[in-house]
């Protein structure tokens, strides 16, 4: 039993790092989104490209995750690249 879960964690720890990566990659593509947003004078904060996304990633979400989680877990990461955005190439406050 041990062996196995052992086993599931590790694919789960590597689930994690490859979430942590992409995460950092969409950072990155912020920053170069508010560089482009502050040189055109356009708004950071976009509510429609939010909820085109959210409605785009709920509608393929698999039931057994839940479309409420999905949007709970991208409306946090559209505040933080929100606040990325705001703040240059400083991190997230």
């Amino acid at each position: 039993m041990e062996t196995e879960l052992e086993t599931i964690r590790k694919e789960i720890d590597a689930i994690d790092d490859q979430i942590l990566d992409l995460l950092q990659k969409r950072c990155a593509l912020c920053r170069s989104i508010a560089h482009i947003k502050r040189a055109g004078h356009c708004a950071i904060h976009d509510p429609s490209r939010e909820a085109a996304i959210l409605a785009r990633l709920t509608a393929r979400t698999d039931p057994s995750l839940g479309a409420d989680v999905v949007e709970r877990i991208f409306t946090e990461i559209f505040s933080l690249s929100r606040q990325i955005q705001h703040h240059g190439e400083n991190r997230a406050r």
